[in-house]
């Protein structure tokens, strides 16, 4: 009698153990807290949709008309396969949804656009606004244009940035640096969408 309810016990705890090892093989390991609360963010999820932007700018076979200016040099090229994971990355890295800022924006909506703006000088990200085709909904993706201002300064360098999408149309990327020495630079890259 005994050895059955010991052999039962350890059955017990063999289940226990096989459904634990189970449950935890189905969650995704490389998903942290910070990513599974951003997506519950009420934020607009900027990431996601520059993701979906450069998906379909692939799909489309899309060119892109690019014209680079530093200082005083033009370079103007036409680009037929773009790396559009590369082009539009500046915007998907200006991405405010992160645990730890959620309190550090505060968001302003109005018919058509929503505006997240910080004062926190530790954030890059100083204001991120997203103006739609219709009503303002942070879960929409009829999105018209994505403006942004990044601000970055520390004992090198201090970079401005002024960054303009107009969904599967325009790029315009607009970055001063200055450096410790004093030189200044700005660099513009602005690009025109080719289907």
């Amino acid at each position: 009698m005994f050895c059955s309810n010991k052999i039962n016990n350890i059955l017990i705890l063999g289940m226990i153990a096989a459904g634990f090892f189970f449950f935890s093989a189905c969650t995704d390991p490389t998903q942290s807290s910070e990513d599974v609360a951003a997506k519950e963010a009420h934020f607009f999820d900027l990431k996601g949709f520059i993701q979906n932007d450069v998906d379909a700018l692939i799909k489309q076979n899309s060119r892109l008309d690019k014209t680079v200016k530093i200082g005083d040099k033009n370079e103007k090229q036409l680009v037929e396969q773009p790396d559009w994971k590369n082009e539009l990355k500046v915007f998907e890295d200006s991405d405010i949804n992160k645990v730890a800022w959620f309190d550090k924006y505060e968001e302003q909506i109005s018919e058509h656009s929503i505006v997240y703006l910080t004062t926190d000088s530790t954030l890059k990200t100083k204001r991120l606004q997203i103006d739609f085709k219709g009503k303002a909904d942070k879960n929409s993706k009829d999105v018209k244009s994505v403006i942004i201002i990044n601000n970055t300064k520390n004992v090198l360098y201090q970079s401005s940035e002024f960054l303009t999408y107009i969904p599967k149309n325009n790029i315009s990327i607009i970055r001063n640096q200055k450096v410790r020495t004093g030189d200044d630079e700005t660099i513009e890259i602005r690009g025109k969408i080719l289907p």
